[in-house]
């Protein structure tokens, strides 16, 4: 597969924003290469700089085959984008298996 950057996983319009309370990601076991994961918001589907100042929620330079990381449990809150920014991920291509899954949980309130 190939890379995929600024990809959308939550979008909203100029009166909302986005709240996460938890994201995991996973790798396939079959996959046969590392995976640089970013999660972040962002009102384009750039990449932004890799700091918390910047909108990101998630980043982790090289996920193994078979294993994953998540963030929060969905009792507090991670991270809330400004005003009609959406929650967007990138990765590099993975070689064989499934590729990358990408969950988490969110809501939305008035800007």
């Amino acid at each position: 597969s190939a890379n995929s950057t600024g990809v959308a996983l939550v979008t909203v319009d100029g009166t909302l924003k986005v709240v996460v309370t938890w994201l995991a990601v996973t790798i396939d076991e079959e996959v046969t290469n590392g995976i640089d994961c970013i999660v972040f918001f962002s009102s384009a589907s750039g990449t932004p700089a890799t700091n918390a100042a910047t909108g990101v929620l998630l980043d982790h330079p090289g996920l193994v085959p078979g294993g994953g990381m998540t963030l929060g449990n969905g009792a507090g809150i991670l991270g809330m984008g400004a005003t009609d920014q959406d929650l967007r991920w990138s990765v590099n291509a993975a070689s064989g298996g499934r590729g990358v899954s990408i969950t988490g949980g969110y809501y939305t309130i008035e800007a």
